[in-house]
């Protein structure tokens, strides 16, 4: 299995679904006719990439290039989720504290031009875990908003809810731990993906020269 770097500007989509297929189970339907629904708590996140019409010849023998190195699902890729409103430094910029290592009466720092402050937890959190609380002291900083994506080791979780204490719901569970204080990747969170088929990519070039939309579909990618 190798990682292929896909250069961005072959991955320009007008639209993307970024789903958490969760994969129930049926145990059949019981006397009185309604079904019954074993939920394995388990989703694997579903990526669809709409690619539009391009006029670029060299563009598009570059695309039809990444997608033979992808061989079809046997290599994967690192994709970044690149939202207009993802948690970035519009929304927790950077923050740095007196010399000293102290911070203003109010908890709050010197805000940086650039970056975005570290999230992060203040407790261990197991693999399996779906609620965490996040540290937003020292200094002050805002909470993930619900909706909001951040990546830990490549593996992808979304925000689902605000609950009590400052603690927040995630969908999936962790993959793999997070330890106190470590931070996650939020600007731009990055999960690894392989195609869906071998059969993504498949693309028309139009007068033998134009590339015409094509839809690529990945699955997320357990394999580390």
């Amino acid at each position: 299995m190798a990682v292929v770097s896909w250069p961005s500007e072959l991955l320009r989509h007008l639209d993307a679904q970024y789903f958490p297929r969760f994969y129930n189970r049926s145990a059949g339907r019981a006397l009185n006719g309604r079904e019954q629904i074993i939920g394995t708590g388990n989703a694997i996140w579903d990526v669809m990439l709409s690619i539009p019409r391009d006029f670029d010849s060299r563009r598009v023998k570059q695309f039809e290039a990444a997608v033979a190195s992808m061989n079809g699902r046997a290599n994967v890729t690192d994709f970044a989720i690149c939202s207009p409103d993802r948690f970035d430094h519009s929304v927790s910029p950077l923050q740095t504290p007196h010399s000293d290592g102290t911070w203003f009466e109010d908890g709050f720092g010197y805000a940086e031009d650039k970056g975005v402050h570290p999230v992060t937890f203040t407790a261990d959190a197991p693999a399996g875990s779906n609620v965490l609380t996040q540290d937003l002291t020292d200094p002050v900083r805002p909470s993930l908003r619900v909706g909001d994506e951040f990546s830990h080791q490549k593996f992808l979780h979304r925000v689902t809810a605000h609950l009590s204490g400052g603690r927040i719901r995630i969908e999936p569970s962790l993959r793999v731990g997070i330890a106190a204080g470590e931070p996650v990747a939020v600007d731009p969170p990055v999960i690894r993906l392989r195609f869906a088929s071998d059969d993504e990519g498949r693309r028309t070039r139009e007068y033998l020269r134009y590339g015409a939309p094509v839809d690529l579909r990945f699955v997320e990618v357990f394999d580390r």
